[in-house]
């Protein structure tokens, strides 16, 4: 398979062959970048006008797909072959309540009369072991949380019993306790149902769990296969081995703890609660509160971690003390100083200090702009001088994150997602901040760049200095990265302390459903 056209097509994909049982579980496993997601399109004809299936074929149930002409193949999507989206929140109409979508699905296969339709959403919705059920029919997507959407979206994927469902990435966008909740209703829709499902992941843990067979794709070549876990076959691959030594590796506890320094932030008593209100804003409904009366420091040079369930209040802290929300009640202090005085006086003197990474950093990057000049935009808004110093200061900053000087005239498209988290730190250094905050920012990478960002962000952090804060739901992540560690859960702080304490002495019973579900 291959992107673009001749004579600058990229061959993509090479010679891949595999097979997706009924009732089983396949797992399509690589790093960012070797084509799993090209072949999970290629199947579900979604490649686009340029791409192009070179050789070979794809059979579903015995017929040919690549050849299938448009409005034939429609008619099997749903009925034969279904997909589960990595991220709900985009695949799902956000003014259309959750049922009511599901409804749709059994409304055009005209098996079941209107009124029976609610009857068989919510029957389906207990059969994917949403909580409350009624609830969840009435509910609009963002009244739900994100690992209840994604059963909303298993639903509606089975509604119409396919044979074969496709997974790309279905887990990245929730937390370890959810992600655990999910695998097993992966494995029930297999087994109960007689489904094939194709699992495109870089968690080797969930291939692990999960997967009856995997594949290993590296540079568009399936490179190592086998039956079971991964972590326990013998590897040939000479790349198999190193994904194994790296997913290995992560599993470490950080021992080192950070000698006492000036204190950089301190939170006392902060609460941040959120009001709802009626659809047009008339009246205020529930109010509830995303953080409640936080308290601790963080010290210069520190490297915390946060870790939690989704819905925590990992993110809205995050926002806090990264100066993008403003309103709270308590005090929270950036260098002795009140953080929502600072950044109403003066917000630009306070983004210089403190820097906040997105979740996403291909949606934090401005799509039109070469990756030198956005680094040189940010240059200028903190610290301006001539033009020829700013390219040369951002050529620098690119080599201080590992990127050559090409990338300079690159665009955010032709990154990988790991580069594109390198050129995001990058700008974020261009500011000279004494903070970075990174809100679940390598959570999306697989773990052979995962360790190589955190490797990146170690020597960056002595080269410059820093304070990092790392956002996460992924407590191995947390565990292998950071000195201290502030467990979460409903807002409130379960547990504080070293990472090494934390992790192999749990007190929290949150901490321990935490351990228990990275495995």
């Amino acid at each position: 398979m291959s992107y673009g056209r001749h004579p600058k097509a990229t061959t993509v994909v090479r010679d891949a062959s595999f097979l997706v049982e009924t009732g089983k579980i396949t797992a399509l496993m690589g790093e960012t970048g070797s084509g799993k997601s090209t072949i999970g399109k290629s199947i579900l004809q979604l490649l686009g006008t340029d791409g192009r299936i070179l050789a070979g074929e794809i059979l579903l149930q015995g017929e040919e797909v690549s050849k299938m002409p448009e409005k034939i193949f429609a008619s099997r999507r749903g009925r034969v072959i279904a997909t589960i989206p990595q991220n709900p929140y985009l695949a799902l109409d956000p003014v259309m309540r959750c049922g009511k979508q599901v409804e749709e699905i059994f409304l055009l296969e005209k098996k079941f009369r209107k009124s029976q339709v609610r009857e068989k959403v919510i029957s389906l919705f207990t059969d994917v072991k949403l909580d409350d059920p009624e609830r969840i029919y009435r509910s609009y997507p963002h009244m739900a949380s994100i690992g209840e959407l994604q059963r909303v979206c298993v639903a509606m994927a089975i509604a119409a019993s396919p044979k074969l469902l496709i997974a790309d990435e279905p887990f990245s966008s929730v937390d370890s306790i959810n992600r655990l909740l999910l695998a097993d209703l992966f494995w029930q829709v297999a087994s109960e149902r007689d489904i094939g499902i194709l699992l495109i992941t870089h968690k080797i843990e969930l291939v692990d769990k999960l997967a009856d067979r995997w594949y290993l794709l590296h540079h568009g070549k399936i490179v190592e296969s086998g039956v079971g876990g991964f972590s326990s076959a013998a590897l040939s691959n000479p790349y198999a081995q190193k994904v194994a030594a790296d997913h290995a590796a992560m599993k470490s506890v950080n021992k080192i703890s950070n000698p006492p320094d000036e204190t950089l932030f301190e939170l006392v008593d902060l609460s941040v609660t959120f009001s709802t209100k009626t659809f047009l804003g008339l009246r205020k409904q529930d109010s509830k509160a995303a953080i409640n009366r936080l308290s601790f420091k963080v010290n210069s040079r520190e490297t915390l971690g946060i870790v939690g369930r989704s819905g925590s209040g990992k993110s809205t802290l995050a926002k806090v003390m990264g100066g993008l929300l403003t309103t709270y009640d308590g005090n929270a202090f950036f260098r002795s100083n009140e953080i929502n005085r600072w950044v109403q006086s003066n917000r630009r003197s306070y983004y210089s200090q403190v820097q906040y990474l997105m979740q996403d950093a291909g949606a934090s990057l401005p799509p039109r702009r070469k990756t030198g000049n956005i680094i040189v935009d940010t240059l200028n808004a903190f610290h301006p001088s001539s033009g020829s110093q700013q390219h040369d200061k951002a050529l620098e900053l690119l080599a201080s994150v590992e990127l050559g000087q090409h990338f300079f005239g690159k665009r955010r498209d032709e990154l990988s997602g790991g580069e594109q988290q390198r050129v995001s730190i990058a700008r974020a250094l261009a500011a000279q901040p004494a903070a970075l905050i990174l809100d679940e920012s390598l959570n999306s990478l697989d773990k052979p760049v995962q360790r190589q960002i955190i490797d990146l962000l170690r020597s960056l952090q002595s080269q410059y200095e820093l304070t990092i804060i790392l956002i996460s739901h992924d407590l191995s992540l947390i565990s292998h990265f950071c000195n201290r560690t502030v467990v979460l859960n409903q807002g409130e702080i379960a547990e504080i302390g070293a990472t090494f304490d934390v992790v192999n002495s749990p007190l929290a019973s949150i901490t321990k459903d935490l351990i228990r579900a990275q495995g």
